[in-house]
This record gives C-alpha cells, sequence and structure tokens, in this order.
C-alpha cells in the first residue's frame, strides 16, 4: 500500500506476509531505521537500482551512496543475499543428481557474480550426493585455464565419482576456446583412469 511516494507498512504481527517485494525491502530497512526514513530509503534504493533483487545484490558502498540508507541499513540488505547463497548451497546439496543444470547454474552464477573476469570451478558428487565443490580459479579475457591436477586432488579428497565442470563467461563467446577444450578432454581422460566421470561442462554466459 503507498502513500504518496511512500511505502505505508501494514500492522505486523503473527500472520504478517509482504503485499509485494517493494514492503518487504521496507521492513528490512526498518530493522535498522525508523520506519518513514526507511520507506523513502527504499524508494531511493528502487530508483537507483530498479528491482529489489538488484539490491540486494549490490555491494555495501554502492547502497550506502543512496540518500538515508546507512551501514546497518546496507548490512542488513547483505545479509539477504547471503541468506540467498545459502539457501542455493542447500538447493545444490539436495539435489541428488551431476546433471542438475538449473541448481548448478544458479549457485555458480551467485557465487561468481562479484568476479570480473573469466572462473572456472568444478562440482564434485559423490555416487549422485553432492559432495563439494572445488575453489574456483580466475583467468584472462575469454580464457581460464583448467588445473586438471587441483580439480582431480580436491574430486579424490571428497571421494567424488563424478564432476560437473563450470566456465563463468564474462568476456567473450559463450562456447570453450580450443586450450578450454583440449584441458576439459584432457580431465575427462584422466578422470576416467581414477573411476571418476565428468558427467557434464556448464558454460555460463554474462547476460
Amino acid at each position: 500500500m503507498k502513500s504518496g511516494n511512500l511505502v505505508e507498512l501494514l500492522p505486523r504481527d503473527n500472520s504478517w506476509c509482504a503485499a509485494n517485494e517493494e514492503e518487504a525491502l521496507c521492513h528490512l530497512a526498518a530493522l535498522t531505521s525508523p520506519v518513514d526514513r526507511a520507506a523513502e530509503a527504499v524508494t531511493g534504493l528502487l530508483k537507483r537500482f530498479g528491482r529489489p533483487a538488484d539490491i540486494i545484490r549490490a555491494q555495501k558502498c554502492e547502497l550506502t551512496k543512496v540518500t538515508g540508507v546507512c551501514e546497518d541499513m546496507a548490512n542488513t540488505f547483505n545479509s539477504v543475499h547471503t541468506i540467498f547463497l545459502g539457501l542455493l548451497w542447500q538447493q545444490l546439496q539436495n539435489s541428488n543428481s551431476a546433471h542438475c543444470k538449473f541448481q548448478i547454474s544458479n549457485w555458480c552464477r551467485e557465487q561468481l557474480r562479484s568476479e570480473n573476469s573469466d572462473a572456472f570451478l568444478a562440482v564434485l558428487y559423490s555416487h549422485g550426493d553432492f559432495c563439494g565443490t572445488t575453489p574456483y580459479t580466475v583467468g584472462t579475457k575469454g580464457s581460464v585455464k583448467v588445473y586438471t591436477r587441483e580439480v582431480l586432488k580436491y574430486a579424490l579428497r571428497a571421494y567424488a565419482t563424478s564432476i560437473v565442470v563450470v566456465f563463468s563467461r564474462k568476456h567473450g563467446d559463450s562456447d570453450m576456446n580450443d586450450e578450454e577444450f583440449r584441458s576439459i578432454e584432457e580431465l575427462k581422460c584422466v578422470s576416467a583412469h581414477l573411476g571418476i566421470e565428468v558427467s557434464d561442462v556448464i558454460v555460463l554466459a554474462e547476460r
């Protein structure tokens, strides 16, 4: 419900549910500021960033440039993103299949969203159950080097039986280049000798 340019907050009780994302943002902001100031800050945030999803993903230094947004409020919004990442991680843990591209893609996009360079990581499964990820490696513009030994080191430690490799493409084409393709073929070959399958290759293109 709106009053002028501001969002009017409805009374909150045990059965309260936000009417929309804007009202939910106002309640988050009101945790650290007076209600009227929180509503004004959210109006400014929406004007600057456009969507609630972009607000909770923004850097704290960018959030605090908006009038009425204090450091505590920015921390609150950033914590929502942290929780969101945790929920995605839980979803990944519950995927029970090395072929769940949707869950893997979602988590990797969010994990790598602040990285400005192309990156690579591997998601590990043991007999269909998620068992971890490798640290991601950063490449140059349009290319990422795949370190086969490092990927397999983490895979063996996690008793992985299958690997999903993920390229996050921030520059250049959305396909693997020749060097990356050869690296993945090498990884597949070496992994097979260790009883580990490279079950999928996902390339996340910057939208």
